[in-house]
Order: C-alpha cells, then sequence, then structure tokens
C-alpha cells in the first residue's frame, strides 16, 4: 500500500502544510491528525487539525524520494542529469516535465538523479 498524502499552501500565514485532502464546497483544507482516541474497545477515531488551503498549489505526494531521501510532490522543481524539470500530473501518472517539452513517466529508477531544488508555487524562477 502507498503512502497517500498532500501538501498545501496554509490561507492564515502562507506556510506549507502537509496531510490529507478534504474539499468542501468552495474550500480546500489539509488536516494533520494529531492524536488518536480510542471510543470503544478496538475503535479509533483520529483527532484532526484542518487548516484551509489555497486551491491552486495543492500538490499530492508522488511516493518517491529524491536522492537525498526528500518526498517529491506534485508541483516540485527536480535537477537531473538533462537539466531542471517540473513535477506534473499527466495521463493518470506523475510525470516530469520541461519546457523543451522533454516529458517522461516518474519512476523509481529515476531517484538517484533527481533532486528537489524547490517549487512552482514558491520558486517559479527556477524553471525559466
Amino acid at each position: 500500500m502507498r503512502e497517500i498524502k498532500f501538501r498545501g499552501k496554509r490561507r492564515d500565514n502562507n506556510q506549507i502544510t502537509y496531510g490529507d485532502l478534504c474539499i468542501y464546497d468552495d474550500m480546500v483544507f489539509i488536516g494533520i491528525a494529531k492524536t488518536i482516541t480510542e471510543i470503544r474497545k478496538d475503535v479509533f477515531v483520529p483527532s484532526v487539525i484542518w487548516y484551509e488551503v489555497e486551491p491552486e498549489n495543492v500538490g499530492q505526494f508522488t511516493g518517491i524520494l529524491d536522492k537525498n531521501k526528500k518526498e517529491i510532490y506534485e508541483g516540485d522543481i527536480v535537477k537531473h542529469r538533462n537539466g531542471i524539470s517540473k513535477i506534473i500530473f499527466n495521463h493518470l501518472s506523475f510525470t516530469i516535465h520541461n519546457e523543451q517539452e522533454f516529458e517522461t513517466y516518474l519512476h523509481e529508477w529515476w531517484t538517484g538523479d533527481l533532486e528537489v531544488i524547490g517549487n512552482i508555487y514558491e520558486n517559479p524562477e527556477l524553471i525559466k
């Protein structure tokens, strides 16, 4: 089973937060479980703190780590042997894409070559 989580920039303080995704009406939230409470024998419920985030900069964890063991998310900018590219979700999978239209599927075997150097929301100048 793979880990499914998201990140997004909080509306209240512009900091990046990581956790579960919830969409309610036109609002997008990322939740972080702080504690787990047993409500009856063998039934546990997490206590979650939800932060409203900017919908346009939410990215999903790809399930892959870079060469420094840093998690790679949709929207990250990565450096590799072919240059600098961004991670996008395209054709039902995560891909590596650069401005010269180079695109390839993101696979585990890329991890030894990839290094996260920023993301398109906070460092857009890195891919120009």
